[in-house]
């Protein structure tokens, strides 16, 4: 079946009480070639502008894990401290090296807790003496 209706002209649809109205559409329109080679530049842009955000990404991500893992520590360090009562810090000691005895003891200047006595090596008790030596042979010149 042909369709032989012949297009009407503005005049004669006014004449028919007809409107016209306008409206936008998303239709398909062939690029130009400047528009093309524009596309172009600009993908290749927003390429270059992805590869460097992933990167940045990247680097972002290790900063946290870093911070993450220094907090991490620190939650374990306490949570040990508190669950055994205790964390080992330094404390100054004092060092006694009894020759009489051949005796070392090691105090604890903030509570004068011992902490640690044993007997002196060979090597300690010599160092020992020679000191005393010395210190005797100093005190009698004087």
């Amino acid at each position: 079946m042909i369709n032989n209706k012949r297009r009407t002209t503005m005049a004669e649809q006014k004449k028919k009480h007809v409107r016209i109205n306008t409206e936008d559409r998303s239709l398909p329109v062939m690029l130009s070639r400047d528009e093309t080679l524009d596309y172009g530049k600009k993908l290749a842009d927003a390429h270059q502008a992805m590869t460097e955000l992933e990167l940045e990404e990247v680097s972002f991500k290790q900063q946290i894990k870093s911070r993450m893992a220094i907090i991490e520590s620190e939650i374990g360090a306490k949570s040990c401290a508190l669950r055994q009562g205790y964390e080992h810090r330094k404390v100054k000691c004092e060092i006694t090296m009894d020759y009489d005895h051949g005796i070392i003891r090691i105090t604890r200047t903030d509570t004068g807790k011992e902490v640690e006595s044993r007997k002196m090596t060979d090597s300690e008790r010599q160092l020992g003496f020679e000191s005393i030596e010395k210190e005797l042979a100093s005190n009698a010149t004087n």
